[in-house]
């Protein structure tokens, strides 16, 4: 039953969903995509932007904000390893290492590209990423010579490590494991500014939760995944900053001083939402697909131009 209500759930923002198989050395694990299209010759639109959802959530997080992007674009959500609908059991927590993520993360985007490519369709590649989501998207935009833009949401390295990793920890450690129903999970996300947005808290987090011992629970807990924080995140503000694509990130409050430096040398674009909390895009999906629009206009536009300097 519960499986079937998310289903429905997930087919009011995406038109088809497919499975994507994910082998480690340990485990083979069936990744859950979410896509705003069908593969099938009349696709229109010539972007495909890929979303990546952070730590304890699901693709769910980008229902909202997906109905806005694929107005313009073809968009896919990825439910990663041990959450949302690729969940198997709470066992899966051991193999979401940096790498595994990373090749799952690969791979996933690759079915996607060549499924497009076999019904003629190469569009440019955007990745949006969100928290840990971000990370991930750091680290394979090398990879993607289509690669038109890296849009990231929330994310710094320094905002949990070093000094910032114990406060991180204590955030984490107060967010209750248990629910007696939904309606309190989607309550006390709401009542703590998990989620501000309660539509949003109603359509993600009960993708986030599955039925054990007569109580509602985390697929996920983000504190069962704290010892792989630092290999998420070691070294991607220096990776972001060395990538040559167009690159923006999207943040509620202020940067780190590299990161402020960096910006100030227009090393990529700074987008500041204020009054939201750390899902910004489940809480403002609109503000979020019109910063995606405009970077794809920016594009458009400069390609108009270099076809009127060649001809």
């Amino acid at each position: 039953m519960e499986s079937l209500e998310a289903e429905d759930k997930c087919k009011k923002y995406f038109l088809e969903s497919s499975l994507v198989k994910c082998e480690t050395v340990n485990d083979n694990n069936v990744l859950k995509v979410h896509k705003t299209y069908h593969v099938d010759k009349n696709i229109k639109h010539e972007f495909l932007i890929v979303c990546v959802h952070g730590c304890g959530s699901s693709a769910m997080s980008w229902a909202s904000t997906s109905m806005f992007l694929s107005k313009f674009a073809l968009v896919a959500a990825i439910d990663l390893r041990c959450h949302g609908n690729s969940f198997k059991t709470m066992k899966d927590s051991m193999y979401i290492t940096v790498d595994v993520l990373v090749r799952d993360l690969r791979t996933t985007i690759d079915q996607l590209l060549q499924e497009l490519v076999a019904v003629g369709r190469k569009p440019a590649l955007l990745l949006l990423g969100h928290s840990i989501g971000a990370a991930l998207c750091i680290r394979v935009s090398e990879y993607y010579d289509n690669l038109l833009s890296l849009i990231i949401i929330d994310y710094s390295e320094v905002s949990i490590s070093r000094d910032n990793y114990s406060t991180a920890i204590r955030v984490v450690e107060k967010i209750p494991h248990e629910f007696q129903t939904i309606e309190d999970a989607i309550s006390w996300s709401v009542e703590t500014s998990y989620v501000s947005s309660l539509d949003s808290a109603r359509i993600s987090i009960p993708s986030q939760l599955t039925y054990k011992n007569d109580m509602y629970v985390w697929k996920c807990h983000p504190k069962n995944t704290t010892k792989h924080w630092r290999g998420w995140v070691s070294g991607t503000d220096e990776i972001f900053l060395n990538l040559k694509t167009m690159k923006v990130l999207i943040m509620r409050e202020s940067l780190s001083t590299l990161l402020l430096s960096a910006h100030m040398q227009g090393n990529f674009q700074l987008k500041v939402i204020h009054g939201t909390t750390h899902s910004i895009h489940e809480d403002e999906p609109l503000k979020i697909a019109e910063i995606v629009e405009n970077v794809i206009n920016r594009h458009i536009s400069t390609q108009k131009i270099l076809a009127k300097i060649t001809i």
